[in-house]
């Protein structure tokens, strides 16, 4: 009986000391609203995007780390967050998208993260952001650069020419 026990004990202890979780990622939403209840992956400028990450099976000791890339895998920055799960639930993100995010796909992650750094899962969405429209020339014929176009098809010394005959 003794011996029993014992195994038990050790068992216990270094179930303990590894950390051992069976906590998951069961899901992975996107939305416009908090909770991401009706979900949506595109979204324009200056909007935020909500997520939602259900985490399964957890007795506690992980956190979910989120982010968002661009299409090169470059994360945007101030994107990233993490959020501590000491129980199984809902792990809820939000980022306020920048008015001058260009234009394209991008990938929202949600990596589930023991306490001792250990990647234990992960789930992503792939969104589509509608940026910001490129800049037009201002209504006085000048871009932000100080260039003259207010006589398209001309160059410079047609334009110059002209101002002179005038």
């Amino acid at each position: 009986m003794k011996i029993k026990l014992s195994a038990f004990v050790i068992a216990a202890a270094l179930a303990a000391a590894c950390n051992v979780t069976t906590a998951n990622l069961a899901s992975l939403k996107t939305g416009k609203e908090k909770g991401a209840n009706q979900e949506s992956t595109t979204f324009k400028a200056g909007e935020t995007l909500y997520a939602s990450a259900a985490v399964a099976n957890n007795p506690g000791g992980v956190k979910v780390v989120y982010s968002l890339k661009n299409e090169k895998g470059d994360k945007i920055p101030g994107t990233e967050t993490s959020i501590p799960m000491e129980k199984s639930g809902t792990a809820e993100y939000s980022v306020s998208l920048p008015a001058g995010v260009p234009s394209g796909k991008y990938t929202v992650t949600a990596d589930l993260v023991t306490d001792s750094g250990e990647k234990k899962g992960s789930k992503s969405v792939t969104v589509t952001i509608e940026g910001a429209p490129a800049a037009a020339p201002a209504a006085d014929g000048k871009d932000d650069k100080g260039g003259d176009h207010g006589d398209k098809g001309k160059d410079d010394k047609e334009v110059d020419k002209d101002k002179d005959d005038k």
